[in-house]
């Protein structure tokens, strides 16, 4: 089990200039032109997993996973989710994994009807901050310009905490996020947390989850 103080300690022992990078050394190449293949289902995509069957989707702005043809986006499956606000979709060849982001948990849901297997805690979940060296932020060339939020979305952006909003873990108020990326490769479930700004690794067994982190 992957344990708070185990975290400090190997946050301790990270010099403070290894977070620093020099950004000017790091290979790049230009992107190819954007093409638009088909519109995705949900309002929100923030999640795809390619599979045998056909391509998921995660929703963050409804909650809900669809799976959708390659030719067409025509959607084959979908249904609802636990998820808050998802930001990252995986297959393990027998049920789907989700980041729920803003409750700051990992979820394994079947993958025909949607319903909750288990729930796991997310190592390393907290407020996103920023370090000097950080690049600056981009947008998608897809991006839509914003739209005015509702009064009431407005009022409950307000009450959020360190600038995000909050979930609710066990009961209790969660301040800050969780997992923004899933993938499973050779029986391992490989995530990613801003917060930490770690991608990790975790085994699930016997309803025992066990996480190694990897900076």
């Amino acid at each position: 089990m992957f344990r708070r103080r185990e975290f400090l300690a190997v946050a301790a022992a990270v010099p403070a200039s290894s977070a620093i990078v020099n950004l000017d050394k790091v290979r790049v190449r230009k992107a190819g032109k954007v093409e638009t293949v088909f519109k995705s289902p949900g309002p929100k995509p923030n999640g795809l997993q390619a599979t045998a069957d056909g391509l998921w989707i995660m929703d963050q702005g409804n909650n809900k996973v669809y799976l959708v043809a390659y030719t067409d986006g025509k959607v084959l499956r979908e249904f609802n989710t636990e998820a808050n606000a998802a930001s990252g979709i995986t297959f393990d060849g027998e049920a789907l994994w989700l980041a729920s982001t803003y409750s700051r948990e990992l979820i394994r849901c079947n993958a025909t009807t949607g319903k909750t297997i288990a729930k796991y805690f997310t190592p390393g979940a907290g407020i996103i901050y920023r370090m000097v060296g950080d690049p600056a932020a981009r947008s998608s060339p897809l991006a839509q310009p914003p739209q005015p939020r509702p009064e009431g979305e407005r009022r409950a952006q307000r009450q959020q905490v360190g600038g995000f909003q909050m979930g609710q873990v066990q009961g209790a108020a969660a301040p800050g996020t969780g997992a923004h990326g899933m993938e499973v490769r050779e029986g391992r479930l490989w995530f990613t947390v801003p917060p930490s700004r770690m991608a990790s690794w975790a085994r699930v067994s016997n309803s025992t989850f066990t996480s190694s982190s990897k900076w």
